[in-house]
Order: structure tokens, then sequence, then C-alpha cells
């Protein structure tokens, strides 16, 4: 398949139409345009927030549904680390990557936990990008994983909701290991990430999940 003509290092207007068409395709599959973001974490001078208090930040938001957006690439062969957590082991939330697997957990344990695990058969490839956005709704018990505007994974508490919901107590992290502890699901990745990069900060959107949330 040949190429687009591209004249001095810029884009033709048909290409320029090309890769705006599919970024807004791409955006609106994601549902994020939809939603307003309450929250950002970005380190000062690097991309870390290595201490987040969502006793804080998100007080009084346990029970509301609560969606995540951020962006990783695969650097090496063995992939694994800690996205981001918040609260502890036995309710929280949570998104990480182990080797050939991304998971994002919400609420307690057993009955009221959903996670949602993304197998991708093999070790992630070196120079893998990927747009994650996950979502999670405490009154309904279901999780949602999205990477690249494409649904990847999904879950369902088997109790039917998080029960009290998914924790606001115990500190969490963003791009670092696991600040104190991570959500008994993913405690094999509770370290810094490792053979990837978090290459976008991150966005929360505080009771609101995207409209293809299902």
């Amino acid at each position: 398949m040949g190429e687009l003509d591209r004249k001095h290092g810029v884009d033709t207007a048909q290409l320029q139409a090309v890769h705006f068409a599919a970024r807004e395709r791409r955006r609106s599959l994601a549902g994020i345009p939809k939603l307003h973001r309450t929250h950002r974490f970005v380190g000062a001078s690097a991309m870390a927030v290595p201490s987040i208090d969502p006793s804080v930040v998100f007080a009084g938001m346990e029970l509301a549904p609560m969606t995540f957006k951020t962006a990783i690439r695969i650097t090496g062969g063995s992939p694994a680390g800690c996205i981001f957590e918040f609260s502890s082991t036995p309710r929280g939330v949570a998104l990480a990557v182990l080797d050939r697997f991304i998971a994002v957990v919400g609420g307690g344990l057993t009955t009221e936990q959903a996670l949602a695990v993304f197998d991708n058969g093999m070790t992630l490839p070196t120079g893998l990008e990927l747009e994650m956005v996950a979502a999670i709704d405490p009154g309904t018990g279901r999780s949602r994983l999205w990477a690249n505007g494409q649904e990847i994974a999904r879950a369902t508490a088997s109790g039917g909701d998080f029960g009290v919901g998914w924790g606001a107590a115990g500190l969490g992290s963003f791009a670092a290991a696991a600040n104190g502890t991570i959500h008994n699901a993913v405690a094999t990745s509770a370290g810094a990430p490792t053979d990837f990069d978090v290459i976008e900060p991150l966005s929360v959107y505080a009771r609101q999940m995207p409209r293809q949330f299902v």
C-alpha cells in the first residue's frame, strides 16, 4: 500500500484529514470527550507521583463511578508494575501490568471484587503504546478496561456491587511503586514500572463513566 504524498515534512491536506478522523474516532470510542476531567496527576519534574491520599482528593466518592485515563509504552521484555493504585489490600482500585497481562480491579475482596484482566497471550511487545481507560461502577459492581479505544477486559463482582465502595482509606500512587499496600488481586504488580513507561499524566473523571460502559 502506497503512502500519501508529503512535501517538505508537512502532511498534505488529505493526510491531515485522515489523521484527524482517526484520532477523533479513537477518542470517541473511549468516550472521554463526553466527560469532564476532575483531577489530573503528574509529578513536578517527572511523571511519577509516589504519594496520593485518596481520602482527601476523592473524599466522599467511595460509592461513585470513576473513570481513569493514561498511556503506557512497553520498553523491554519483562514489563511489570503499577500504573496507579488507590487505597489498600482489602479494598481499592488499581491498574497494573504483568508480562502479558493488564488488569484493573475495583472494590473489596471475594464477592465485592471486579477484577478485569486482559491476556495478550504473549509478553506485551516492546514499542507498543497503549492509551488506557479504566472505569469502575461500585453500585453495579462492574469494571471495564479499554486500550486505544477498544474494550479489552470486563468484570462484574459476583455479589452484584462493591459493598461499601471501592475504598478511600490508604495511600495511593501513580507511575510509581504502590504506596504502602495495593489491592490484593494485583499484589504481584506492586512495584514501580519496569520495562514500560507511563507516558501520559493520569486524568480522573470522578462520578462519571464513558458512554459505552455497559
